[in-house]
């Protein structure tokens, strides 16, 4: 049985390594390639023109909007795909409650749905624990990787102890994976 378990647990991490490998060597490296060639494109056509000022500073206002628009989406290109990101946020919420001292009695995807060019997964949790731990988990969503929205909170004290249960409501964003920008 324990071997049984451990090839599991392997496969747990493995599964998701291996389609962020995928991701990174079907889409993302040929995209950073396309990228990496069309801006020496455009440098070299820049240096071939003269008195082409407008053109230049209109050019360098574009290039500055690309690259904020690249830093916007690079936290949302982290995963392969939307199953991909909301296991991998699963699996660190867990990890994450473990050891802030939380226990979770229900873990519950309730919908995901495609909205426009990213998807919306609905989560809920019932957790439990003492007061300081689950505030101090509610505060570890707010700064977690995955873009993340907490729906809402709703705590509930047992009377003469200083245990806390929660039931939270979360929305995980994450792109499309047919999306290319």
């Amino acid at each position: 049985m324990g071997t049984s378990f451990s090839r599991i647990r392997k496969l747990e991490f493995a599964i998701p390594a291996v389609l962020l490998a995928a991701y990174f060597a079907v889409w993302l490296v040929p995209t950073l390639r396309e990228t990496a060639a069309l801006r020496h494109r455009i440098s070299k056509l820049q240096a071939g023109s003269v008195g082409a000022a407008p053109i230049n500073e209109r050019l360098h206002q574009v290039v500055a909007k690309l690259e904020t628009v690249d830093a916007f989406l690079k936290p949302w290109r982290s995963e392969a795909s939307p199953e991909v990101v909301l296991s991998t946020f699963l699996r660190e919420t867990t990890l994450t409650s473990e050891s802030e001292g939380v226990d979770f009695s229900r873990v519950a995807p309730r919908s995901m749905q495609r909205i426009g060019w990213m998807h919306v997964s609905e989560i809920e949790f019932h957790c439990a624990g003492k007061t300081e731990n689950v505030i101090r988990f509610l505060r570890t969503l707010d700064g977690n990787r995955h873009p993340t929205v907490i729906k809402s909170v709703r705590l509930t004290r047992d009377p003469g102890s200083n245990l806390v249960s929660c039931a939270i409501e979360l929305l995980v964003f994450s792109v499309n994976s047919d999306y290319s920008d």
